[in-house]
């Protein structure tokens, strides 16, 4: 019985292995160094960026950028207002992140995450210009988001479908190694199982 037991405890241990990676943030503060407004790079915190860049914060004092800024002095936002997109090499959970109108109040931002071509997750939020708005997402199994702003009554602040991006919270798919390991334990459990069958026959 204690071949049994031991191989059994194996098992509990790798399948605890397997939780979930810590969550990362992306603050875009330490993306670039400039007091302008720049496309961020592909690469940055393990994205694809398609038509983002980053703008330092009192680039335009008052505006959205400006208030919508959470940490630190930059913020990532949709240039030209059109459509945004940012692709990670694997498959992610988006947690959370804050979005400001950069000019209009009342501004709609649909966000959609997808797997592949295949939409899995979409909703409309609604952002002002006067400070940043916490959204809670929780999107599980997604490999890309994109952003597209519309709508709003103009603030007086500048023209634009413009939004700010801020303190992107996600956590990239756990490693698969000790799940393999949990699935060697399970034979060994079996193994075991076999063994003392055929001691006590």
């Amino acid at each position: 019985m204690k071949p049994l037991l031991a191989t059994t405890s194996v098992l509990l241990v790798c399948v605890g292995w397997v939780t979930p990676a810590a969550a990362s943030k992306i603050t875009f503060d330490d993306a670039v160094d400039t007091t302008a407004a720049v496309v961020i790079p592909d690469g940055y915190g393990g994205f694809t960026w398609s038509n983002f860049a980053i703008a330092f914060s009192n680039l335009n004092p008052g505006s959205g950028f400006d208030n919508g800024t959470v940490s630190g002095d930059y913020v990532a936002f949709n240039v030209s207002g059109e459509k945004a997109a940012m692709n990670h090499d694997g498959v992610f959970t988006f947690k959370s992140a804050y979005l400001t109108g950069a000019w209009n109040n009342g501004l709609n931002v649909t966000v959609t995450g997808l797997l592949g071509d295949a939409q899995l997750y979409q909703t409309t939020v609604v952002v002002n210009t006067t400070g940043p708005t916490l959204f809670n997402f929780n999107w599980t199994d997604i490999d890309m988001l994109t952003f597209d702003s519309f709508g709003g009554v103009n603030a007086g602040l500048g023209v634009g479908n413009q939004f700010a991006l801020d303190d992107v919270v996600f956590n990239e798919q756990p490693v698969p190694e000790p799940a393999s390991l949990s699935l060697v334990a399970l034979g060994l459990a079996g193994l075991g199982l076999r063994r003392w069958r055929q001691r006590k026959s």
